[in-house]
């Protein structure tokens, strides 16, 4: 029986329903037959940031309960050795929604922006097919911002955006909320098939599971956080069975990167280039359509998640893409996939990295590079440069290829690079940087990782409430000069902060500020300390001057609009909360600031015409859209 699949689809529309007619080829898939694809076809995607491979039950896991997940590859098909092209949260996003890979894209960073993606997204594809289409984010390095809204009807990017910039620790929804959001919107009555995208960071740096998850995982904070995760994804699957669409439903859960759990010297992520942080789970679920329980054990990339999805649900594949059809014709025993890291020379001014694997074999790209028989060593820990020399030259001439033509796609500029604000909402997630390194030649990042462990541990200490601990680590890389200081003094004035050291706190803060007169997040926190004090005056010079650095930042805006009604300049406020919305429209806290402004100075009807922007608008957090909802069922005056 062939391989190939012959699969048409056309759209019925009519008083507003949807019809798909499909006619489709049996396909052999590893010796069986895939039976024919039925559309419509609903599409779940979930990506788990930050997710390893091996603390999952369903491949070899034994220290961490995951049952929902380990079910869903029960009744699926496990691709056991997937690998992201970077392992980085937006770049990898950008590669499993286009199937384009990183050098071919060019994102290669969080905070970039791709104005022209080189191929449609799957929401696109999907939306352009007549599907409902939504996304429900975590975390703001997923922020619309970053272009990954196209195609989506809905585009929920968890926490406000204009709320991020003064938080003290980092800023995400967690799995349970993330999870009622997604239901609510499944719940709906619809005629038309969906697409939906969750997307949950709970596993990602620091690590802080709920309690109970806390207590039966103590000393493995990240391994509580992946049991929770696996309570969240086991409501979503029963839901869908409760709802009778699970049938034709396709499930598709993976993550975008892994974490190095201090393999290799690296904490978390983002630099290094083993296996630690590419190889990361893919599981697809179709029931009569997908055999259950399949294992597949050849290596596959991210950008063929897009591919997959789209011949499983009877669309045409998108012209151009690095991806394949993972259940279509077998791809070549000497594929080769690719892997790249810029943060290190972008972030640090350390080397920057790209890694090639085949056929078992890995190269890695380095000022002293590394060849690993990763069929039998799949720890990376014998180096094979110089006992096997033939194969890493053949690796290294890929590893030149994909370098060059990931700096031809940088030097044409179709990425824009992250603007200050972004920037310091990232450093708000962990994603920290700083100075470029004054040495004749860039480090090699593994050389010179140790220092950005110690940090990772760091802020893992403050985040579980160990204060003292983060303290001393800060202290220590603070006495040294392999460092960049800025963002130890960071840490260390978040945590003065939270001990109600204010004087401590606003020295720290200063001193970052004397070394980067630009520097947000610092700034805003000195607005809030200049508040806590009492001080009117300096907060509002000091909103203004983070206002006239970040001018279409709603939280800016935020921020000098409550510092000038605290002074008593309620005309001043409102000024500035509406010239902050007219900047930044979408900025929930600053809205609901303008409406309770209009509510205190006895505006009742235009108060009211806020509120309802708000509640009207489901893509707000919700929070703040149940505060505007009491403000409305205020009593009349």
């Amino acid at each position: 029986m062939s391989r190939s699949t012959s699969i048409r689809a056309r759209r019925i529309a009519g008083n507003g329903a949807l019809a798909v007619v499909a006619a489709a080829a049996l396909t052999a898939v590893l010796g069986g037959c895939r039976p024919a694809v039925r559309p419509p076809v609903n599409v779940v995607l979930v990506s788990i940031d930050t997710l390893r491979a091996d603390r999952l039950g369903c491949y070899g896991g034994t220290t961490v309960e995951t049952p929902a997940i380990d079910s869903l590859s029960n009744a699926g098909v496990r691709f056991q050795n997937a690998f992201t092209p970077v392992p980085l949260t937006l770049p990898a996003h950008w590669t499993i929604l286009t199937g384009v890979e990183p050098w071919h894209h060019g994102v290669v960073d969080n905070g970039m922006t791709l104005p022209k993606p080189p191929a449609a997204t799957l929401a696109e594809r999907f939306a352009d097919a007549g599907y409902d289409t939504a996304a429900f984010v975590s975390a703001f390095v997923l922020h619309r911002t970053f272009g990954l809204d196209r195609g989506f009807a809905r585009y929920d990017d968890g926490p406000a955006a204009d709320a991020v910039l003064d938080e003290l620790m980092h800023a995400s929804a967690p799995a349970d909320e993330r999870v009622d959001r997604a239901l609510a919107w499944l719940r709906r009555e619809r005629k038309r098939p969906f697409f939906v995208w969750l997307h949950l960071f709970d596993p990602h740096a620091p690590y802080v599971p709920p309690p109970g998850f806390r207590a039966r995982y103590s000393g493995r904070p990240y391994d509580g956080e992946v049991a929770f995760v696996d309570t969240q994804v086991a409501r979503l699957l029963a839901a869908l069975e409760r709802s009778g669409i699970a049938d034709r439903t396709l499930v598709v859960l993976l993550s975008d990167h892994a974490e190095s759990l201090g393999e290799h010297g690296e904490e978390t992520h983002g630099l290094l280039l083993y296996d630690a942080t590419l190889r990361v789970p893919l599981l697809f679920r179709l029931p009569g359509t997908l055999g259950a329980g399949e294992v597949r054990p050849e290596a596959v990339t991210l950008a063929d998640v897009a591919p997959t999805i789209l011949a499983l649900t009877g669309l045409p594949a998108t012209p151009g893409v690095d991806g394949r059809d993972l259940f279509g014709p077998a791809a070549s025993p000497l594929r080769q996939l690719g892997a790249v890291s810029q943060a290190p020379v972008r972030r640090f001014g350390w080397a920057s990295l790209t890694a090639v694997r085949e056929a078992g074999w890995k190269f890695i790209a380095a000022p002293r590079s590394e060849l690993y028989r990763i069929a039998d060593d799949p720890a990376e820990l014998v180096d094979r440069r110089a006992s096997d020399p033939d194969r890493a030259v053949g690796l290294a001439r890929a590893a030149r290829g994909i370098e060059a033509t990931l700096n031809a796609r940088l030097a044409a500029r179709g990425t824009v690079e992250p603007g200050s604000e972004a920037l310091a909402r990232l450093s708000a997630l962990g994603y920290v940087s700083g100075p470029a390194s004054t040495a004749s030649a860039p480090p090699d990042p593994k050389d010179a990782i140790r220092s950005m462990g110690e940090l990772d541990r760091a802020y893992q200490l403050f985040a579980e409430g160990r204060l003292d601990e983060a303290q001393a680590s800060l202290n220590a890389l603070l006495a040294r000069s392999d460092f960049p200081p800025s963002t130890v003094l960071e840490g260390l004035g978040r945590l003065a902060r939270l001990r109600g050291d204010a004087a401590e706190a606003e020295k720290l803060f200063l001193q970052m500020i004397a070394q980067d007169p630009e520097a947000l997040g610092p700034l805003a926190q000195l607005v809030r300390l200049a508040r806590e004090r009492g001080d009117r005056g300096a907060e509002v010079e000091r909103a203004r001057r983070l206002v006239a650095l970040a001018p279409a930042d709603g939280g800016a805006a935020r921020l000098l609009a409550e510092a000038l009604l605290g002074a008593g300049d309620s005309a001043g406020a409102e000024e500035e909360y509406r010239r902050g919305l007219k900047v930044a429209p979408r900025s929930g806290w600053l809205r609901l600031g303008l409406a309770r402004l209009l509510v205190a100075t006895r505006r009742g009807d235009e108060a009211d015409r806020e509120l309802e922007k708000i509640t009207s608008d489901e893509d707000l957090p919700g929070d703040v859209i149940a505060e505007a909802r009491t403000l409305r069922s205020r009593p009349a005056r």
